[in-house]
């Protein structure tokens, strides 16, 4: 009950936690892909390098959020809709490719040499889980608190 009545007074502190949430899960998601690009590769990377790199995604998710917000404002609307995320994506030469060729999700390109099958189905195991986390920050990036 005193919970509830905390959540209710300070909205900041909500969003606080839904903010740490956020920052948590991707960091894992950014340990996980480094992983799997490590196992691919033949290397390792550091604790303290993936918390970099996660800490870098996070601030430029950021500002992609305030740029979708600056450009849905121009537009004199309040819902961020997906010509802002296009214009969001404009200088970004393989989304403007996928997004011209009419297809929702960037195909990864094609390897020269061959994996064992483990690998494969590992790396795919591993992608899915990286989707999955990246629409669920998409939707929630795509639903601003009012």
């Amino acid at each position: 009950m005193d919970n509830e009545k905390n959540q209710s007074e300070n909205p900041e502190l909500d969003d606080l936690g839904h903010s740490q949430a956020v920052k948590a899960a991707l960091h894992l998601t950014v340990g996980q892909i480094s992983k799997s690009v490590g196992n691919e590769f033949g290397l390792t990377f550091s604790k303290p390098a993936v918390a970099t790199l996660a800490e870098l995604i996070n601030r430029q998710i950021e500002v992609y959020a305030i740029d979708l917000e600056a450009f849905a404002k121009h537009a004199r609307r309040s819902l961020i809709g997906v010509d802002d995320v296009k214009l969001l994506a404009r200088r970004n030469r393989s989304l403007t490719e996928v997004e011209a060729s009419g297809s929702s999700v960037p195909r990864k390109a094609k390897r020269r040499k061959k994996e064992n099958v483990e690998t494969k189905s590992e790396t795919k195991k591993e992608e899915t889980k990286v989707e999955k986390k990246t629409e669920e920050i998409r939707a929630e990036i795509s639903d601003p608190p009012e």
